[in-house]
């Protein structure tokens, strides 16, 4: 649960670090210059000129010997010490810990190898400035994590919602341990009981919500992103079987000690005070691969709104022309492990064309829950051409862009349809939601609900950076041949 979140966080921090570390550089190198300056010419500090222009490139320059093992710090600083994990830099003091040493260390290596003599003062001073403004930097960085942890993580979307099996005096310790720990991303969403008189009671302020047998409801109706078993069970075959259920769903696996092997992703160890977990994950974590698909939705959602501004302001005033109203619309989409959203699309539709879905229920084309209909009496012309052309779908890039969808990704449905779901269909909602995906590109419309779900559940289960760049470019054909679009 943790480790995943924590390695996931710590690219993030080490791209803080490493901007620190530039621009504890760009300052400490003129900054250095300007005092050694003043220190020999023995003039007040009003009367000496900053650097500016060539004189501040120059300084840079100057330097620029200190800047290749600079650096290389924050890589070395991430393999060599604990200053990247999160259950490590939760208070001030503990950021002054782990990083004190490390800093310390590193001034006594420059001072001990560096040549001074050439230029002892202006090197000495450098050295001095860009250690004391990088390491600034660094407890910056990571306190500013930890608010972020703290306050930013608390929200639905991005916690990892724990459900407990047991409610043992263990079970009760790891719901409060979690609770104690506010900077750890997990929130405990109650318990499941082996007894059934304790349904509907209350555990260390958590609801007990059903039994054992109850797991499948529990995780159909509730956002559970990891399933915790805190107790011995006795029969083997229960606790496989829970497993099995877990992986039918595509949420954690996590046991209090190792009583199965399992069939996992990778499972690993955490720990956490005296409690030993073991994890099994049934979705690829891949942090860093995770961490280089945002960046990459972020790049590219990025250019692309800038890229199509010409069409942000056309399209709506041609859909309102055609049809007056707003011209965009949102609606409340399910993405990973149940979490609610707001995606936006251009509207093709006339105004509450929600209000006559009930009415044209007997005209739907698709299998399943799912709602199609070739020639929807409720689609406009101009709503026609921007379905067949994808335009409408381009206001999602901003979905993107906020973090609630992912350029490539099985696509969101509604809620109504995921009510519907048996729990194998599920797994679809482990990984967040898509602009485009395996079924954009094997003909949408055209294939049936079942093998749609076979298809997301193909792409989770094989993910790679790779794929998602082959149905990327797989989707600009798509797009522009129009299947399977109505």
């Amino acid at each position: 649960m943790i480790r995943q979140e924590e390695r996931y966080y710590s690219y993030i921090i080490i791209t803080m670090d490493y901007l620190a570390v530039l621009a504890s550089y760009a300052i400490a190198a003129p900054l250095s210059e300007w005092l050694v300056a003043h220190l020999q010419a023995q003039t007040p500090a009003s009367s000496t000129p900053l650097l500016f222009g060539e004189e501040l490139l120059s300084s840079w320059l100057h330097f620029y010997d200190l800047l290749f093992p600079l650096l290389l710090f924050p890589l070395l600083a991430m393999n060599l010490s604990r200053v990247y994990r999160l259950s490590r830099i939760s208070t001030l003091g503990g950021i002054l810990r782990e990083t004190a040493p490390l800093f310390l260390i590193s001034g006594l290596i420059f001072f001990a190898f560096f040549d001074f003599t050439v230029r002892y003062q202006e090197t000495a001073v450098m050295t001095i400035l860009v250690i004391a403004s990088t390491w600034f930097c660094f407890i910056v960085n990571r306190l500013l994590v930890v608010f972020f942890l703290r306050k930013g993580l608390r929200q639905e979307d991005v916690m990892n919602h724990l459900l407990i099996v047991g409610t043992g005096r263990r079970a009760a310790e790891i719901a409060m341990h979690f609770a104690r720990h506010p900077e750890w991303p997990v929130s405990v969403v109650g318990f499941l009981s082996h007894r059934p008189e304790e349904v509907g009671d209350v555990k260390a302020g958590l609801p007990i919500l059903g039994g054992i047998d109850d797991l499948p409801r529990v995780l159909t109706s509730t956002v559970v992103d990891s399933v915790l078993v805190s107790e011995t069970i006795q029969e083997l075959t229960a606790l496989r079987q829970i497993a099995a259920l877990c992986d039918l769903a595509g949420v954690d696996f996590t046991l209090n000690s190792s009583l199965v092997s399992g069939k996992a992703k990778a499972p690993f160890l955490e720990r956490y005070e005296n409690t030993n977990l073991l994890v099994y994950k049934f979705v690829d974590p891949a942090p860093f691969k995770l961490f280089i698909k945002r960046l990459l939705d972020l790049a590219a959602s990025s250019c692309l709104i800038v890229l199509l501004i010409p069409l942000w302001i056309a399209v709506p005033i041609v859909i309102y022309l055609d049809s007056p109203g707003p011209a965009l619309f949102a609606q409340e989409r399910v993405g990973k492990n149940g979490r609610r959203f707001r995606m936006w699309k251009y509207r093709s539709m006339i105004p509450d064309a929600d209000r006559l879905k009930a009415s044209l229920s007997h005209l739907n084309e698709m299998d399943g829950p799912v709602f199609k209909i070739k020639d929807d009496p409720r689609i406009t012309k101009v709503g026609r051409f921007i379905r067949k052309t994808s335009i409408d779908e381009l206001p999602q890039l901003f979905n993107v862009l906020l973090g609630s969808m992912s350029l490539v990704g099985p696509r969101p449905p509604v809620p109504g349809e995921v009510a519907q779901y048996g729990l194998w269909q599920k797994k679809r909602l482990s990984v967040k939601p898509g602009i485009t995906c395996l079924w954009q590109i094997s003909g949408r419309n055209e294939i049936k609900f079942d093998e749609w779900m076979r298809l997301d559940r193909q792409y989770i289960d094989n993910w790679s950076l790779s794929l998602d760049l082959q149905i990327l470019i797989k989707t600009v054909g798509v797009v522009l041949l129009r299947k399977g679009a109505e």
